[in-house]
């Protein structure tokens, strides 16, 4: 049985590298490494050293990529299981305090330290993207950890969906996938966003099915932008009116939320466009 946990090789910066991870990101590129010292094939753990030998933490190599290392820990000099799980527990634990668990991004790549896949939550259905071909290896324990934290949270999971069929997994040696993980079911979903509710597909709609991971950012900057007495400097008269309007209604709906977002990003394109 395949160890995924085995540490294959140590990767070394050259002097003056990684300040990228030095100053807390998660990509080690191919210009920065030294050398790699070991059999460390594609996808497997490495550690990662600075060029005089210290420890910055450990990752997932793929030569294939200009991101050679993808980094899954900065501290910790071992990753097992129970790392795995509570990484997972902290994504829950995180959205249980902060967005509406019905339908949300549970996982979200790098923002989570589980770098390279993204999952979804539609109602009581999963959706994974996978990227990377380190993560990939460990896919299939992220999902069970997922599905046992939820469930400890009353939350069932009775499918689980992969959309792993981005073109990016091609520069990882990875065929683009996308099928059942586990029992098949219907991947018409429905799913309820502030009062309003969605059929989403997650078999062949956009990304995962939907683009969960924009409704916080557009309702929190309307309703910053909503909370103004007047206009701020680059908002028209007419967007700020439109702004006030779908702030004032109970129900947000997403097609407004959307245009209200589009307009805002051409006004701001205007004015970083000006001397």
């Amino acid at each position: 049985m395949e160890d995924l946990f085995k540490i294959c090789g140590i990767v070394n910066l050259k002097k003056g590298e990684g300040r990228t991870i030095k100053a807390g990101g998660m990509w080690v590129y191919d210009n920065e490494i030294e050398s790699i010292m070991g059999d460390a094939p594609d996808g497997t753990l490495v550690e990662v050293h600075d060029f005089d030998g210290y420890f910055m933490g450990i990752g997932f190599i793929n030569r294939r990529s200009k991101l050679t290392v993808r980094m899954m820990s900065r501290h910790q000099h071992v990753i097992d299981e129970d790392f795995i799980e509570q990484r997972v527990r902290d994504c829950v634990e995180y959205r249980k305090h902060t967005v509406d668990m019905s339908s949300c991004r549970l996982v979200f790549g790098e923002a989570d330290f589980l770098p390279g896949i993204v999952i979804d939550k539609f109602s009581d259905v999963l959706v994974v993207e996978s990227l990377a071909l380190g993560i990939d290896r460990f896919k299939p324990m992220i999902v069970d950890k997922l599905k046992k934290v939820l469930a400890e949270n009353g939350m069932n999971i009775r499918g689980v969906y992969e959309r792993s069929d981005a073109k990016v997994r091609l520069n990882e040696g990875l065929e683009r996938f996308k099928g059942f993980i586990g029992e098949e079911f219907d991947t018409k979903v429905m799913i309820e966003e502030n009062g309003v509710k969605y059929y989403v597909d997650v078999q062949d709609g956009q990304k995962t099915g939907f683009f969960l991971d924009l409704l916080l950012p557009i309702y929190s900057l309307v309703i910053d932008q909503s909370a103004l007495v007047a206009p701020p400097k680059g908002i028209s008269g007419y967007l700020y009116r439109i702004i006030k309007d779908i702030a004032r209604n109970a129900v947000i709906q997403r097609k407004n939320l959307m245009r209200v977002a589009f307009l805002l990003y051409i006004h701001q394109s205007s004015l970083s466009s000006k001397p």
